[in-house]
């Protein structure tokens, strides 16, 4: 009968060890999962994008820095929006 209280007691601790190292393999997915569940879906904007005077748009979509010594910054303002560029 101890026996068996054992087994169920390392069995239990197995199982909160294997499943704490999902959570931490994880956590990135997860703590995505936890943002969208208290957040609820981003609603996407369809005002127009306003860029600053540092900022050039290229080929329509994307938008380039000059960071100076021939290195360039690149961004995409319009991912995930249903605006045009202004």
């Amino acid at each position: 009968m101890r026996r068996n209280r054992y087994l169920w007691a390392a069995g239990v601790a197995l199982a909160t060890v294997a499943l704490s190292a999902v959570l931490v393999w994880r956590m990135p997915e997860v703590s995505a999962w936890m943002w969208y569940a208290s957040s609820g879906k981003p609603a996407m904007t369809t005002t127009a994008v306003a860029l600053s005077p540092a900022l050039r748009w290229f080929d329509n979509y994307y938008v380039v820095a000059d960071l100076g010594e021939n290195a360039y910054g690149i961004g995409e303002p319009l991912y995930g929006t249903k605006a045009r560029r202004s």
